[in-house]
């Protein structure tokens, strides 16, 4: 059974990888080179059932081939990897997408690999608008702090290289 099991995941990673390969040279033939924000979606898209692929490929098939398409893929993008973990999301996704994709690509990054293991309350929690009460610095600071929390639990070895990436006005939070 062990060896059945570890047969199934390796054929799930190559499944895997090759739509993640797939949307990728899609994305650059359809729009030229890629977005940071595209490469931050490209791996946990890969992990979209064939149909749910399908469908997200033939939306960015009818976009415009210029700067407004390329801005609407990468809406169809965060929107579909937040379809994977936000139940509900058709009350908040507008503004949860806005929100999300207005963070710093690395901020970006860090919640996009935190996806799996936060809570359906949790995500609501960070894409959610404060409504104007002046906490958008303070909820920055927590985002951030809970990134280093994840990423101390998830992968010592990667905090450097995290770190090396994140902006500096973040790090005097």
């Amino acid at each position: 059974r062990g060896l059945e099991q570890g047969l199934e995941r390796g054929l799930e990673r190559g499944r895997q990888e090759q739509q993640r390969l797939i949307l990728e040279n899609f994305l650059r033939v359809r729009f030229g080179d890629l977005s940071p924000k595209m490469t931050v979606f490209l791996s946990p898209i890969s992990k979209l059932f064939a149909a749910d692929f399908t469908v997200l490929l033939l939306a960015i098939s009818m976009l415009t081939v210029d700067e407004s398409g390329r801005e609407e893929a990468v809406k169809l993008l965060a929107e579909s990897v937040l379809k994977m973990f936000v139940t509900n999301l058709e009350e908040i996704r507008p503004q949860a997408v806005t929100n999300l994709l207005a963070l710093p690509i690395a901020e970006l990054t860090l919640f996009v690999e935190q996806l799996p293991q936060l809570s359906d309350a949790e995500l609501r929690e960070r894409l959610v608008d404060d409504g104007g009460k002046g906490e958008g610095k303070r909820r920055e600071h927590l985002f951030f702090e809970k990134s280093i929390f994840i990423i101390v639990r998830a992968s010592p070895l990667a905090i450097g290289a995290r770190l090396a990436s994140v902006p500096a006005r973040t790090m005097k939070c």
